[in-house]
């Protein structure tokens, strides 16, 4: 992004740097009336003007650093200062305008040295703004580019498990178990009737345990087991 200058701008520019040259022509100007009211040969006038005229040179030389207008001002004041002095003080006008010459020219170059630096800032301000936004929005563009990416991706993706988990279903064997028809687990009448025999319970029961031998069978046997030691004695 560029700055275009205006005519109202470069009109404004013009001014705003005339105005610090005008200083020493009013100040002469009020100078030289001075000479007319008194001040002719006065050597005190002369001093205070020129003392003055020095501090407008320091403020100018301090203010140099921070740029802008003061400078100028500071330095049209002081040639005006030191023009007045000598055409208070002097009744010829060569030397005082010589002086307001030279001041006027230096401060006309301060004040556009300055212009230039102020309206140099000022690009390089906008300039830097300029390149911040880009900044931004190339960092905004970029991200947007990373989240469309990862949507697309993360599509892609879905897509494929989709397609991969049908091929897979498509694939694999389908078991399909038909339900059975309660009427084929009833049991007809003769069935039931064949169960409700006698006979049937029987075989259904479960076996019971073997029972123990009578009491009667077990003396005899014992009896047996006493006499037969007899027997076999007297057969001896």
């Amino acid at each position: 992004m560029t700055l275009e200058p205006t005519a109202a701008g470069g009109g404004a520019a013009f001014v705003r740097a005339a105005l610090p040259a005008a200083a020493p022509t009013v100040i002469l100007a009020l100078g030289r009336w001075w000479h007319e009211q008194g001040a002719a040969h006065s050597i005190g006038d002369a001093i205070l003007m020129s003392a003055l005229a020095g501090a407008a040179a320091v403020c100018a030389a301090a203010t140099a650093k921070g740029g802008g207008e003061l400078p100028a001002y500071c330095l049209g004041t002081a040639g005006g200062l030191a023009a007045a002095a000598i055409a208070g003080y002097a009744s010829g006008m060569a030397l005082p305008l010589i002086v307001w010459a030279v001041s006027t020219a230096v401060t006309a170059i301060a004040a556009v040295r300055a212009r230039r630096a102020e309206a140099r800032a000022e690009r390089e301000h906008t300039r830097q703004v300029e390149r911040d936004r880009i900044r931004a929005d190339t960092a905004i563009q970029r991200e947007a580019i990373r989240a469309q990416s990862r949507i697309e991706v993360a599509a892609i993706t879905g897509a494929w498990q989709a397609r991969a988990a049908a091929i897979t279903a498509a694939a694999s064997p389908v078991y399909r178990v038909e339900p059975i028809d309660p009427q084929l687990l009833a049991l007809s009448a003769e069935a039931r009737a064949a169960l409700a025999s006698p006979t049937a319970r029987l075989a259904l029961e479960a076996p019971r345990p073997a029972a123990d031998p009578l009491p009667g069978h077990a003396a005899q046997d014992t009896a047996w087991s006493d006499h037969r030691p007899l027997r076999e004695e007297t057969r001896s």
